[in-house]
């Protein structure tokens, strides 16, 4: 749906980017992170219940704070830059409305840049903000040592309880590190994620700013009058004041600004996550921005999905539960491509593949439902709000690449029998690559690797209608050998000179791995 907003002062597609500057910065924070839990998660190899493995994870968590407050403290610079760019930026935009409307009037305010009692203003915004992030981070050291204690705990637990092997609980830690997320606790108990505590400080901290500026300069311009603007899909407390003229002192004919918007509280105007703002208004002169009519429009709006009508605001938050979906899934990747990484072992590495891979289908799955609700309710999309901060580009293509694959896996049976090809081909000669130990009963000795096989054939896999009922081990344990549609499932008979024996393997365009190719029978 292309915006219909009225060109007014900050737009609230304004508030959709406006922090993207800033968010950016705390994207390697959070994935160090991240990456950083999982990291000591696997390297503490054998789970136990003994005080020398729960000491060793106590030190873990001391070294994990150390290390985040060092990070905190390395981009607080940088985040201070960001920020102040952010506010004058802002400034900048909120008042150009302002000015023509004031110009308008026969009025002349002092530009912003030249103005002392502004750039307080300005100032005073962008420190309290500044000075809330830094807040905001210094508090995911405390909560990030606590979740790790707490994943640590939780494999200990599991390995305890007889019902989990190390692999299982490990893999379980890390899931339970990356669902938690960077997360920050406010004085009050209520626990946010690092992103969306980021946006919101940043967007209130200027959605406030702009708010003081703009009343500074009415009470410089002598301006009782002011209008919010209006947006479709706002908060339905919003709704009811929103695109109407308001007076500050509270006389006359206008209903009381702070009275009937809430400004200066945290569910009002301008308070937390709210994209609406004001401008002057001069009576007999300013022509109100949104009729009656358009607003009525604003606030009865509905849209179709799946045959129902719902309304916009509920619509929007629909998307925004969807997109925090995406976000989650992301951070599940994130986790489980750094203990694909970190993983000590091919049993715990294989184990990490598959949560990766699962999460590379579940992550598809999610945008292509929030696509399908885009198309038919016509709302836009923000990819803004599906980025989990560390979601690198590697990290998607990986996801991509896995998702494909295992969309192959998930359909290989069906689309094989429906393809018309045959059920198995024959195959030239080729070498055996690997040694085949022979042990029956009347018959021991070997199979040496390079001996020629005949009568070679591809029973199942790539070039036949037959599926690999293993498809899916295969690819999760062999990913070096290449896409999941490239796998076939071979045959071929050694003749020596006393026997013959037919071998079975899996290759993948050239690649066998050698615990895959077996000795199926000697005559």
């Amino acid at each position: 749906m292309v915006s219909e907003e009225v060109e007014t002062t900050l737009p609230p597609e304004y508030f959709d980017t406006a922090a993207d500057d800033v968010l950016e910065l705390y994207t390697k924070l959070d994935q160090t992170i991240l990456q950083d839990i999982v990291r000591r998660l696997v390297k503490t190899g054998e789970v136990t219940s003994t005080a020398e493995w729960q000491a060793q994870q106590l030190q873990e968590a001391g070294l994990l704070y150390d290390d985040i407050i060092r990070r905190v403290a390395e981009m607080s610079g940088a985040s201070d830059a960001q920020v102040k760019a952010l506010f004058e930026d802002a400034g900048i935009e909120a008042m150009k409305y302002d000015f023509a409307i004031y110009e308008a009037a026969g009025l002349s305010p002092i530009p912003l840049q030249q103005s002392p009692a502004a750039a307080a203003v300005l100032q005073a915004g962008l420190q309290k903000t500044a000075g809330h992030l830094q807040n905001l981070t210094m508090t995911t050291a405390i909560t990030t040592q606590q979740a790790y204690i707490k994943s640590a705990a939780l494999a200990e637990m599991q390995v305890e309880s007889g019902a989990f092997d190390y692999v299982t609980a490990i893999r379980n830690a890390v899931r339970n590190a990356s669902s938690a997320g960077t997360f920050v606790q406010y004085p009050t108990g209520w626990i946010d994620r690092l992103d969306v505590a980021v946006r919101r400080a940043c967007l209130t901290g200027v959605g406030q700013t702009a708010a003081q500026l703009s009343l500074r300069y009415a009470d410089d311009m002598g301006c009782d009058l002011v209008e919010t603007t209006a947006h479709p899909g706002a908060r339905p407390t919003h709704q009811l004041w929103q695109g109407q003229v308001f007076s500050r002192s509270g006389s006359g004919k206008y209903p009381d600004f702070v009275a009937s918007t809430g400004y200066g509280t945290g569910a009002g105007l301008c308070g937390w996550n709210c994209r609406h703002s004001f401008f002057p208004y001069f009576e007999g002169l300013s022509e109100t921005a949104y009729p009656r009519d358009r607003l009525d429009e604003y606030n009865s709006r509905t849209v179709e999905y799946n045959g129902k009508a719902m309304s916009y605001y509920d619509a929007t938050q629909k998307q925004r539960g969807m997109e925090r979906d995406i976000r989650a899934i992301k951070r599940d990747l994130i986790g489980a491509d750094t203990g694909m990484k970190s993983a000590p072992g091919e049993s715990l590495k294989n184990a990490f593949k598959q949560d990766f891979d699962d999460a590379s289908v579940k992550l598809k799955e999610q945008e292509a439902e929030l696509q399908k609700f885009l198309h038919e309710t016509g709302l836009d999309r923000q990819r803004e709000r599906e980025q989990a901060l560390g979601f690198s580009h590697s990290q998607s293509s990986k996801a991509v690449w896995a998702n494909k694959n295992m969309r192959v896996i998930k359909s290989d049976k069906a689309v094989k029998s429906a393809s018309g090809l045959p059920k198995k081909v024959d195959l030239p000669d080729e070498k055996i690559p690997h040694t085949v130990n022979v042990n029956l009963p009347k018959l021991q000795g070997i199979v040496p690797a390079g001996s020629s096989a005949t009568e070679v054939y591809a029973m199942a896999g790539k070039g036949t209608s037959t599926p690999i009922r293993d498809l899916k081990r295969l690819y999760t344990q062999y990913p070096e050998a290449g896409p999941a549609s490239g796998w076939q499932k071979k045959s071929g008979t050694v003749y020596a000179k006393y026997h013959h024996y037919v071998v079975h393997w899996y290759e993948n365009n050239g690649f066998v791995p050698e615990s895959e190719i077996k000795l199926k029978g000697a005559k």
